[in-house]
């Protein structure tokens, strides 16, 4: 009866070391995360055209300027605005309109040369990497129709027990021609460096404003 109890003992204390060591053992999905680029084999152009109903709006828009031909050659970087994005800035611009009494656009009938401006801040002259915006005050980047000045910042998000650790993203701001910070108009990034033959693409959130809130005093006359 004595040895059955202390085997029973034994046992118990094993179990609990096992469930201990379980317990502490840290997570290395968090640990040793990678913010690794995917590759497409094909032109930044050609890569908006493979996802069907998430860039059609920017693929119109690109074909109805001057800025097409420069996802299709050349080396670039897009920030890239979903169909989502085109479509809340269409609602409001529609939404204020009506108010005022004035007819419904849409992408195909909104003045050309007001939408290539707002679009071609996007358009980011040189390859770049979220990796290359890691600096302390971000990157100062530009737009490659006009050398109109953007800014880059790739930040992380936290993971369990370690600041920084979860996925990366980019801080994508217009500065506005300006040096203070608190007039800049930013959005964030919701994939990054999705490499092409002749570029990077950074995917920016749904909820983005597209032309960075100049979109009203733009297309509205």
């Amino acid at each position: 009866m004595r040895c059955f109890k202390i085997k029973h003992a034994v046992c118990l204390l094993g179990i609990a070391g096992l469930m201990l060591g379980i317990g502490c053992k840290k997570d290395s999905g968090y640990y040793d995360f990678k913010n690794e680029a995917q590759v497409f084999n094909g032109s930044t152009y050609e890569y908006l055209q493979s996802k069907k109903g998430m860039f059609d709006s920017l693929l119109k828009v690109l074909d109805i300027t001057p800025l097409g031909d420069s996802l299709k050659k050349g080396n670039n970087t897009l920030f890239a605005p979903t169909d989502l994005c085109f479509k809340a800035m269409m609602e409001n611009l529609n939404a204020i309109r009506q108010v005022q009494g004035k007819e419904a656009l849409h992408l195909g009938t909104v003045d050309r040369d007001e939408l290539d401006s707002l679009l071609e801040k996007y358009i980011i002259r040189g390859v770049i990497p979220s990796d290359s915006m890691t600096y302390a005050d971000g990157l100062m980047i530009y737009s490659m129709q006009t050398g109109y000045p953007m800014h880059g910042k790739q930040r992380a998000t936290d993971a369990t027990g370690y600041v920084g650790g979860g996925p990366h993203y980019i801080n994508f701001s217009d500065t506005k021609r300006t040096q203070y910070i608190i007039s800049w108009v930013t959005t964030v990034t919701s994939s990054i460096n999705l490499k092409t033959k002749n570029g990077v693409v950074h995917v920016l959130k749904d909820d983005h404003v597209i032309g960075f809130n100049e979109f009203m005093t733009r297309l509205n006359n």
